[in-house]
């Protein structure tokens, strides 16, 4: 990592974490391989999730945030393939801790979906990155790009505050992606489908 690089994540790493705090954002497990921190939110919009679930905007839903320190860990971890494989590793057990987690904490008992929004890719870019949550028992909704200029604008410095979080802390994902060619939308997984993955912790 050069000095460059160096200086230019200090400001970002330290927003980060005063975003975290205003959020309330906690991490809710201290196993070395969990890779989500989580936070308490509303859905702002009202969809049908595959598997049946209704969730209705207003519901309680729990916001599921990258710990963001420990994805760079895979930064170094190899070859592309290699950090796939182990990200994915450590995604789905991140969902089996959450999903126990979830089970007793108070905080989560009317929480009706976990997920929340994401400006780094795109229904129309790559179908990988939606197999890869269809997998996980995920779903994607892709919300309409904005006509109001102010609209347009809060898209923008999203997208943008995404994408230089990943540039700091995961360059190699944004390997082959172009910034104007991402969308904005939500992913979801159900309550029930979530819990599923509380029986497979080892």
């Amino acid at each position: 990592m050069n000095t460059l690089y160096r200086l230019a994540r200090l400001p970002i790493v330290a927003l980060d974490a005063l975003l975290r705090r205003y959020y309330g954002v906690w991490e809710f497990t201290q196993d070395a391989d969990c890779i989500f921190r989580v936070s308490l939110g509303h859905s702002p919009l009202t969809v049908t999730l595959s598997d049946g679930t209704r969730l209705h905007a207003g519901d309680a839903v729990c916001i599921i945030h990258l710990w963001n320190e420990r994805v760079v860990q895979d930064e170094a971890s190899g070859s592309d393939l290699r950090r796939a494989i182990s990200l994915l590793r450590r995604a789905e057990r991140s969902l089996r801790l959450l999903a126990t987690y979830a089970a007793t904490e108070p905080r989560l008992h009317d929480v009706v979906a976990f997920g929340g929004e994401t400006s780094v890719f795109s229904m129309q870019a790559s179908g990988r990155p939606l197999d890869l949550l269809r997998r996980f028992g995920a779903d994607y909704f892709e919300v309409k790009p904005p006509s109001s200029l102010l609209g347009r604008l809060r898209l923008f410095l999203d997208r943008g505050y995404a994408w230089t979080l990943v540039w700091v802390f995961n360059r190699a994902a944004l390997r082959g992606k172009i910034f104007w060619s991402v969308g904005r939308g939500y992913v979801w997984i159900s309550r029930a489908r979530l819990m599923q993955y509380a029986d497979r912790l080892s």
